[in-house]
Protein backbone atom coordinates (compact mmCIF):
# COMPACT_ATOMS: atom_id res chain seq x y z
CA UNK A 1 0.00 0.00 0.00
CA UNK A 2 2.76 2.46 0.98
CA UNK A 3 4.72 1.59 -2.15
CA UNK A 4 1.65 2.20 -4.35
CA UNK A 5 1.06 5.57 -2.65
CA UNK A 6 4.71 6.53 -3.20
CA UNK A 7 4.42 5.65 -6.90
CA UNK A 8 1.23 7.69 -7.22
CA UNK A 9 2.82 10.69 -5.50
CA UNK A 10 5.85 10.51 -7.75
CA UNK A 11 3.64 10.20 -10.84
CA UNK A 12 1.67 13.26 -9.71
CA UNK A 13 4.91 15.17 -9.16
CA UNK A 14 6.09 14.30 -12.66
CA UNK A 15 2.78 15.44 -14.18
CA UNK A 16 2.88 18.72 -12.26
CA UNK A 17 6.36 19.42 -13.57
CA UNK A 18 5.69 18.61 -17.24
CA UNK A 19 6.53 22.11 -18.51
CA UNK A 20 9.91 21.96 -16.80
CA UNK A 21 10.47 18.35 -17.89
CA UNK A 22 9.54 19.16 -21.48
CA UNK A 23 12.42 21.62 -21.65
CA UNK A 24 14.76 18.80 -20.61
CA UNK A 25 14.85 17.29 -24.09
CA UNK A 26 18.16 18.97 -24.84
CA UNK A 27 19.82 17.50 -21.73
CA UNK A 28 21.55 14.38 -23.00
CA UNK A 29 20.92 11.36 -20.80
CA UNK A 30 17.88 12.77 -18.99
CA UNK A 31 15.97 9.51 -19.40
CA UNK A 32 18.82 7.10 -18.73
CA UNK A 33 18.34 5.05 -15.52
CA UNK A 34 21.15 5.48 -12.98
CA UNK A 35 23.49 2.47 -12.97
CA UNK A 36 27.19 2.10 -12.24
CA UNK A 37 27.85 2.26 -15.99
CA UNK A 38 25.72 5.37 -16.63
CA UNK A 39 26.81 7.54 -13.69
CA UNK A 40 28.71 10.17 -15.73
CA UNK A 41 25.78 10.53 -18.15
CA UNK A 42 23.16 10.81 -15.40
CA UNK A 43 25.33 13.21 -13.40
CA UNK A 44 25.75 15.43 -16.49
CA UNK A 45 21.98 15.33 -17.12
CA UNK A 46 21.23 16.35 -13.53
CA UNK A 47 23.52 19.40 -13.77
CA UNK A 48 22.01 20.27 -17.16
CA UNK A 49 18.42 19.97 -15.85
CA UNK A 50 19.22 22.12 -12.82
CA UNK A 51 20.70 24.78 -15.08
CA UNK A 52 17.76 24.66 -17.52
CA UNK A 53 15.26 25.08 -14.68
CA UNK A 54 17.28 27.98 -13.31
CA UNK A 55 17.60 29.62 -16.74
CA UNK A 56 13.82 29.39 -17.16
CA UNK A 57 13.57 31.54 -14.03
CA UNK A 58 16.27 34.03 -15.07
CA UNK A 59 18.89 32.59 -12.72
CA UNK A 60 22.60 32.02 -13.41
CA UNK A 61 24.09 28.61 -14.14
CA UNK A 62 25.60 26.43 -11.45
CA UNK A 63 29.22 25.35 -11.83
CA UNK A 64 30.05 21.71 -11.10
CA UNK A 65 32.28 21.31 -8.05
CA UNK A 66 34.35 18.21 -7.39
CA UNK A 67 34.35 18.90 -3.65
CA UNK A 68 30.56 19.25 -3.52
CA UNK A 69 30.31 16.09 -5.62
CA UNK A 70 32.48 14.26 -3.09
CA UNK A 71 30.21 15.39 -0.22
CA UNK A 72 27.01 14.47 -2.10
CA UNK A 73 28.34 11.11 -3.31
CA UNK A 74 29.40 10.14 0.19
CA UNK A 75 25.96 10.98 1.54
CA UNK A 76 24.18 9.01 -1.21
CA UNK A 77 26.35 5.96 -0.45
CA UNK A 78 25.80 6.30 3.30
CA UNK A 79 22.03 6.48 2.83
CA UNK A 80 22.06 3.23 0.86
CA UNK A 81 24.45 1.26 3.05
CA UNK A 82 23.16 2.75 6.30
CA UNK A 83 19.55 2.14 5.23
CA UNK A 84 18.25 5.62 5.96
CA UNK A 85 16.77 8.41 3.88
CA UNK A 86 17.39 11.78 5.49
CA UNK A 87 19.43 14.97 5.26
CA UNK A 88 20.74 14.15 8.72
CA UNK A 89 22.90 11.03 8.89
CA UNK A 90 22.58 8.67 11.88
CA UNK A 91 25.91 10.15 13.08
CA UNK A 92 24.21 13.56 13.21
CA UNK A 93 26.15 15.06 10.28
CA UNK A 94 24.26 17.48 8.06
CA UNK A 95 24.94 18.87 4.59
CA UNK A 96 27.03 21.80 5.90
CA UNK A 97 29.23 19.37 7.88
CA UNK A 98 29.73 17.10 4.87
CA UNK A 99 30.52 19.98 2.51
CA UNK A 100 33.08 21.47 4.90
CA UNK A 101 34.63 18.03 5.50
CA UNK A 102 35.02 17.65 1.71
CA UNK A 103 37.10 20.84 1.70
CA UNK A 104 34.62 23.19 0.01
CA UNK A 105 35.38 26.81 0.99
CA UNK A 106 32.10 28.50 1.86
CA UNK A 107 33.30 31.91 2.89
CA UNK A 108 31.95 34.00 5.76
CA UNK A 109 28.27 33.95 4.81
CA UNK A 110 28.24 30.57 3.07
CA UNK A 111 25.06 28.62 2.51
CA UNK A 112 24.47 24.98 1.63
CA UNK A 113 21.29 23.38 0.32
CA UNK A 114 20.66 19.72 -0.30
CA UNK A 115 18.04 17.74 -2.19
CA UNK A 116 17.86 13.97 -1.88
CA UNK A 117 15.85 11.47 -3.86
CA UNK A 118 15.38 7.78 -4.42
CA UNK A 119 14.20 6.04 -7.55
CA UNK A 120 13.78 2.66 -9.19
CA UNK A 121 13.51 1.81 -12.87
CA UNK A 122 11.94 4.69 -14.78
CA UNK A 123 11.95 6.88 -11.66
CA UNK A 124 15.75 6.53 -11.32
CA UNK A 125 16.38 9.01 -14.15
CA UNK A 126 17.58 12.59 -13.95
CA UNK A 127 14.37 13.83 -15.55
CA UNK A 128 12.05 12.12 -13.05
CA UNK A 129 14.13 13.12 -10.00
CA UNK A 130 14.34 16.80 -11.04
CA UNK A 131 10.63 16.83 -11.98
CA UNK A 132 9.75 15.55 -8.50
CA UNK A 133 11.97 18.19 -6.87
CA UNK A 134 10.42 20.96 -8.96
CA UNK A 135 6.95 19.78 -7.94
CA UNK A 136 7.86 20.09 -4.23
CA UNK A 137 7.90 23.65 -2.90
CA UNK A 138 10.77 22.96 -0.46
CA UNK A 139 12.97 21.19 -3.00
CA UNK A 140 12.12 23.74 -5.69
CA UNK A 141 13.18 26.59 -3.38
CA UNK A 142 16.59 24.98 -2.95
CA UNK A 143 17.01 24.25 -6.66
CA UNK A 144 16.02 27.81 -7.62
CA UNK A 145 17.80 29.71 -4.84
CA UNK A 146 19.64 32.56 -6.61
CA UNK A 147 22.46 32.60 -4.04
CA UNK A 148 23.76 29.18 -5.01
CA UNK A 149 26.66 29.15 -7.44
CA UNK A 150 27.98 25.57 -7.36
CA UNK A 151 26.56 22.06 -7.51
CA UNK A 152 27.75 18.58 -6.64
CA UNK A 153 25.86 15.46 -7.70
CA UNK A 154 26.08 12.22 -5.75
CA UNK A 155 24.46 9.01 -6.95
CA UNK A 156 24.63 5.58 -5.40
CA UNK A 157 23.53 3.31 -8.25
CA UNK A 158 23.15 0.30 -5.97
CA UNK A 159 19.67 1.55 -5.08
CA UNK A 160 19.45 4.78 -7.12
CA UNK A 161 19.91 7.17 -4.21
CA UNK A 162 20.51 10.75 -5.28
CA UNK A 163 22.01 13.59 -3.26
CA UNK A 164 22.59 17.06 -4.69
CA UNK A 165 24.51 19.67 -2.74
CA UNK A 166 24.28 23.33 -3.76
CA UNK A 167 26.42 26.04 -2.21
CA UNK A 168 27.42 29.65 -2.35
CA UNK A 169 31.05 30.52 -2.98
Amino acid sequence: MLRRLSCLLLAAAVLLALPAAASARACRGSDVPATARTLPTVRHALVCLHNRARAAHGLHRLAASGRLERAAAGHARRMVYGRFFSHVAPSGSQAMDRVRRAGYALGRHGMVGENIGWGAGATATARSIVAAWLASSQHRAILLNPRYRAIGIGISPAHAAFAVDLATR
